[in-house]
């Protein structure tokens, strides 16, 4: 048996602190010993509780997490979860454990390796790096070539196939944020039903947003669509038998747990290039279309106008899902990785960082600007040639 740690920034009800959950039960159940840190507080606590963990808050500076480690005696394997445990993944592979960084971001990657020097410099020399897709892992390699793919899964609750109907219905289930590109949804769904009159789109999640309420509200009373507000439990499965296909038209997400769901569930699945996910659809299940193209969406949605075959599809979607989305195939790979750094101490590179801020220092925004500050006043900044493309510097 191992003693594991592994670090959350939070405990909130979303991806990520879950993905942890299911790995540290991986973990666990495998013999090993595993204590969980985190950030901050959250009500997925209860569940981790359920589970038999008690996750302890720890400080999220050098100096905490130094702390925390020297009272909590040696680890055999340590995994930090998300880019916003940098400083954690940074102290604790300089004590000789094995220690894999698990990013599972895309646009936030992006914006803390330009905004946020010290979290460059960690990312930049880190020797143990997993995600959740290739397409994150595209991502990643732009800044650092030492990543390995572990794809996510989603819990197989499916309760059989929906009879078709005489008429195709599109869901979303979510987010209302504009990264998610639900407007683009809207707009598409709009184009299509002016020739089918028929044709629904169910929208479930609650528009906490700014963003999201000014969308509902443009979209209120629009034809064929309907507004379901928050589902969980019994109306989240109610949800997925009154749909057909299942709709996932983010602009940019590391993995996409609802392609998953969908294809769990026999659903055909639109989705787009810009979707980790995307790997469990092909034409035979769904689509992908590029991203942020309204246009696409329509023609695709358009494209799926049979019931007959739209079912056909679903069955294939659930084939998919078995194939490359289950908790078992998740649970083989997370053992795996356990099981390839057992034994294996990190080969660090660089200095470790430091929670201050240089007196003089440098930061670059998504544009390619660099801003040089003496202490926390800007002195001068140089324009980058031309907006910068991920992963490349202006």
């Amino acid at each position: 048996m191992s003693r594991v740690l592994l670090v959350s920034h939070e405990l909130s009800v979303t991806g990520a602190p879950n993905s942890l959950l299911r790995q540290a039960r991986y973990m666990r159940g495998a013999g090993h010993e595993v204590d969980v840190w985190t950030y901050r507080e959250g009500p997925l606590r209860a569940r981790y509780e359920e589970a038999g963990f008690a996750p302890r808050v720890v400080s999220d500076s050098r100096a905490g997490i130094k702390a925390a480690a020297d009272s909590s005696g040696p680890y055999d394997f340590i995994l930090c979860n998300t880019v916003r445990t940098y400083r954690a993944a940074d102290v604790l592979q300089r004590r000789g454990t094995p220690c894999v960084w698990f990013v599972r971001e895309t646009l936030v990657l992006d914006e803390d390796y330009w905004m946020n020097p010290d979290f460059a410099r960690v990312f930049r020399s880190f020797g143990n790096i997993y995600t959740v897709s290739d397409y994150n892992a595209e991502v990643v390699r732009a800044y650092n070539p030492n990543v390995r793919v572990i794809r996510n899964a989603v819990p197989d609750v499916f309760r059989g196939f929906s009879e078709p109907t005489d008429h195709v219905r599109f869901g979303y289930i979510g987010s209302y944020i504009a990264s998610k590109g639900v407007d683009l949804l809207l707009e598409a769904f709009e184009r299509i039903r002016r020739g089918r009159p028929a044709a629904e789109l169910l929208l479930a999640g609650e528009p906490w947003t700014d963003w999201g309420r000014a969308l509902r509200g443009r979209y209120a009373g629009a034809p064929g669509v309907r507004w379901l507000g928050e589902v969980q439990g019994e109306a989240k499965e109610r949800f997925f038998d009154s749909v057909d296909v299942l709709c996932a038209p983010s602009l940019d997400e590391p993995s996409g747990l609802v392609v998953l769901e969908g294809a769990m569930h026999g659903k055909a699945v639109v989705t787009t290039d810009r979707t980790g996910a995307s790997y469990a659809v092909d034409d035979s299940c769904g689509r992908v279309v590029e991203a942020g193209s309204a246009d696409a969406l329509a023609a695709a949605m358009e494209g799926l106008s049979d019931p007959a075959s739209v079912s056909a599809m679903g069955r294939r979607a659930r084939e998919s899902y078995l194939r490359c989305g289950t908790p078992e195939l998740e649970r083989a790979a997370v053992l795996k990785m356990l099981d390839d750094n057992l034994g294996r101490p990190p080969v660090v590179k660089g200095a470790q960082g430091s929670d201050s801020t240089p007196f003089l220092h440098e930061v670059r925004s998504m544009t390619g600007r660099r801003r040089f500050y003496l202490g926390g006043l800007k002195i001068f900044s140089v324009k980058g040639t031309g907006v910068r493309k991920r992963g490349k510097e202006s």
